[in-house]
């Protein structure tokens, strides 16, 4: 089974999804990429202590110069 990915304009989608309905050897799957509760909690909670100590950043290129000296 081949797999195809479409991007098509949010005006032409009802009608191309009406002419696809129509063929019988093609399933058509609609999903929604949708963030947790759980998650969006987790970053609000991450926003708010970093708000309230922004000393505790550590820039990408200090992280990677520490876990590089870790290594063995």
């Amino acid at each position: 089974m081949t797999q195809i990915v479409l991007s098509l304009p949010d005006k032409k989608v009802k009608t191309f999804l009406s002419f696809i309905h129509g063929l019988n050897y093609v399933k058509v799957e609609e999903t929604e990429f949708a963030v947790p509760a759980w998650q969006k909690k987790e970053v609000q909670k991450r926003i708010k202590s970093i708000r309230a100590n922004p000393g505790q950043l550590v820039s990408s290129k200090e992280a990677l110069r520490h876990l590089k000296s870790l290594r063995v």
